[in-house]
Parts: structure tokens; C-alpha cells; sequence
């Protein structure tokens, strides 16, 4: 990740790593880390932000944690596509 850390790609692998080869093994909190590094290095790319909310949910995160989470996806300057996918996460960000 040090070498690339602006490549999406590779973060969504670290992370899908993390969350399942690694399940069981690591705290809760890394697996959310690895996602918040990635919106840190790569907050262009609307599917770095879905994990991200979708890790948090999953994780029992602070329903406060996940809407200023979603504030942020949205403010980040998303393409258009980008964004109307986030939108879809709305209910799983309101619902809790």
C-alpha cells in the first residue's frame, strides 16, 4: 500500500482481505481502519466510501460514526455516478 496508495483497486483488495481472510483474527476497529485510510488516499472513488459505511454498519459503529461518515462521501466531490450510488446507502445510514 505504501508503494500505491492512491490505486482504489488495491485498497478494495486490502480491505475485502481484511474483512474476510483475516476475519475473526483482527479487531473490529483495524478492518475500519484499513477503510479509513483508504477514503483518506482515494476520496474520488465512490466504491472506497461504500465499504467504508458498509464495514462501519457491519461493525456495530455509532449510528453518529456512520452519518458523518456518509456527510464526508458526499462532500468528498464524487462523480455523478458515484454519488447516487452513496445515496443508496442512505437507508442503511438513516435506518440505525
Amino acid at each position: 500500500m505504501a508503494a500505491f496508495p492512491l490505486t482504489h483497486s488495491l485498497w478494495l483488495q486490502y480491505g475485502q482481505y481484511m474483512e474476510t481472510a483475516a476475519a475473526g483474527k483482527l479487531p473490529k476497529d483495524k478492518v475500519n481502519a484499513v477503510y479509513e485510510r483508504a477514503t483518506r488516499n482515494c476520496a474520488w472513488v465512490g466504491a472506497v466510501w461504500e465499504r467504508c459505511l458498509r464495514a462501519l454498519d457491519r461493525t456495530g459503529a455509532a449510528p453518529e460514526l456512520l452519518q458523518e461518515t456518509y456527510e464526508r462521501a458526499l462532500a468528498a466531490g464524487l462523480q455523478v455516478r458515484a454519488r447516487a450510488g452513496l445515496q443508496g446507502l442512505q437507508a442503511c445510514v438513516c435506518m440505525r
